[in-house]
């Protein structure tokens, strides 16, 4: 038997810029200070209390998702984290990696040839020779490296002649860019050619987000297949926002799953994963009606996707820690054109101020029972496959 989470983090502290701490509203001479202070044993103790005690979220990002990278991966290796994980499944278990590049998140280029997300990925592979089959690294593509770097790192790492190890691709766009980017047009075409499987983070208010100045280019939207949907969605979104708008605003607008519409009409057997379902508190707003009711919402507009093209898929991960949200996928695992498109994964290590990935597992599959083996093995199997890996 196959038992896949499809959607997990390992990365470090050395992997995270200062700006990952701004996007909690913190100024940036406090996250030098909370930067410094977590590599100090005692200070980090303290940090984590404060951290995990904190009730409400700030610019709507809770604070505990720091909690998490503080309480998991200071002072370790990917490696030790990626033991973290695994301790909590069954010897079987395979757990898809996701790759997270934070290096153009303040808008500005790497300097030189050193770049946090270079590190971070060899570090996974190196990972990935100790576990073999049981760790599918998923590579970060930021089209503002430019297309031809974007091209580079694609055709090296999924190379027919030479395995690898990589499994799919991931995508961000909530740091700073549109998924339609120009750059990504040949990404998207070789990723359909070969099936390769994208996974891309669909979370309205939820993780990182650009901490950059916003340019033009970014409040234009310029498409490489501009559709009236996504055209009609942006305007309406865009025109009442002034520049000086928060960021997580402009965050939200970037990632939200009508921007993906321009992609899936030129590569419409595109196999992609909307993660997160939207956000639990999206899903629980799926059905309101009256005054309330908004027409944009991530959780419906993900359903109306998955519907109508072939490989749109979305998953679980994050939303599982709330019992209501679960509830409703409980609903939708009923629904016969939506069912086969659901993944199991947990976002891990983001929940571990939660609790642990067995706790929520067990928490989550007590209301899923009947359909645990269609989440965690036929499902996520058909997702993986691809000419460069087969489960």
């Amino acid at each position: 038997m196959n038992y896949f989470n499809t959607h997990t983090h390992i990365f470090n502290v050395p992997a995270v810029p200062d700006a990952f701490i701004t996007n909690y509203q913190f100024p940036q001479f406090v996250s030098k200070i909370i930067r410094s202070a977590v590599n100090k044993k005692w200070l980090r103790k303290v940090l984590l209390g404060m951290l995990k005690a904190v009730p409400f979220s700030v610019g709507g990002v809770q604070l505990r998702r720091y909690a998490a990278l503080v309480e998991v991966a200071v002072n370790k290796y990917q490696d030790e984290v990626f033991e973290t994980l695994i301790a909590n499944y069954p010897a079987h278990a395979r757990f898809v990696v996701l790759t997270m590049n934070f290096d153009y998140m303040t808008g500005e280029a790497p300097q030189g040839n050193y770049n946090r997300y270079s590190t971070q990925l060899h570090e996974v592979l190196e990972v990935k020779k100790k576990y073999e089959h049981r760790l599918l690294p998923f590579l970060f593509i930021d089209p503002r490296m430019g297309e031809e770097a974007c091209l580079q790192q694609l055709h090296y790492y999924f190379d027919p002649a030479i395995n690898r190890g990589v499994a799919g691709i991931k995508l961000y766009p909530s740091l700073g860019y549109y998924p339609f980017h120009p750059a990504m047009e040949k990404v998207y075409a070789f990723a359909e050619e070969h099936q390769i499987p994208i996974i891309t983070h669909a979370n309205k208010n939820g993780g990182a987000y650009f901490s950059g100045r916003f340019t033009p280019q970014q409040m234009s939207y310029y498409s490489f297949n501009p559709t009236p949907v996504t055209a009609d969605y942006l305007n309406s979104q865009l025109q009442p926002f002034p520049e000086k708008a928060g960021a997580r605003t402009y965050a939200n607008i970037m990632m939200h799953p009508l921007t993906y519409v321009d992609v899936l009409e030129k590569f419409p057997r595109l196999k992609l994963c909307l993660a997160h379902f939207g956000g639990s508190d999206e899903v629980l707003a799926q059905d309101v009606t009256g005054d309330k009711y908004d027409k944009y919402n991530w959780t419906r507009t993900i359903k109306e996707l998955m519907r109508k093209y072939e490989n749109v898929y979305t998953d679980v991960s994050f939303m599982l820690v709330n019992k209501n949200a679960n509830e409703q996928v409980l609903k939708d695992m009923a629904d016969t054109s939506l069912n086969r498109k659901i993944l199991f994964g947990t976002d891990f290590f983001m929940t571990t101020p939660h609790d642990t990935d067995e706790v929520l597992t067990r928490h989550f599959f007590d209301i899923l029972a009947p359909y645990e083996s269609q989440l965690v093995e036929e499902n996520p199997t058909v997702f993986l496959r691809s000419d460069f890996f087969k489960p």
